[in-house]
């Protein structure tokens, strides 16, 4: 199925302040004083961060994401994510939210990374 996108669909981007170092496409989530921060390797996560600017992040909280993944492949359908800590996620049974997986790209060479897109 090429030619097909799913990027656009439902997208919500909100702003959260921030005082830490926050890289682009990475799962974030929230510190106890409201900031948004990377999320932890096994943590939830409440969006990805899709462009930063000093202390300012823009996290997409709704819509079509790809994202690599370590570990074991996520199945298409609802799977459990958690970040893995290195910007990407991971599959988890005990995750609190589970996510509508459209995409698995699993591969071969070990020089191209194996991507999940799902809805968040």
């Amino acid at each position: 199925m090429t030619n097909i996108s799913y990027n656009g669909y439902n997208t919500n981007v909100i702003s959260m302040r921030t005082d830490a170092q926050i890289r682009k496409n990475e799962p974030v989530t929230v510190d106890d004083n409201g900031a948004c921060i990377a999320a932890a390797d096994g943590a939830d996560f409440i969006g990805i961060a899709v462009n930063t600017r000093q202390d300012i992040v823009s996290v997409q909280t709704e819509g079509y994401v790809t994202l690599p993944f370590s570990g074991d492949a996520p199945t298409t359908g609802f799977c459990g994510l958690v970040s893995d800590g290195e910007g990407g996620v991971k599959v988890a049974a005990g995750a609190a939210k589970k996510y509508k997986v459209l995409t698995v790209s699993d591969t071969e060479d070990e020089d191209a990374a194996a991507l999940v897109g799902f809805i968040l």
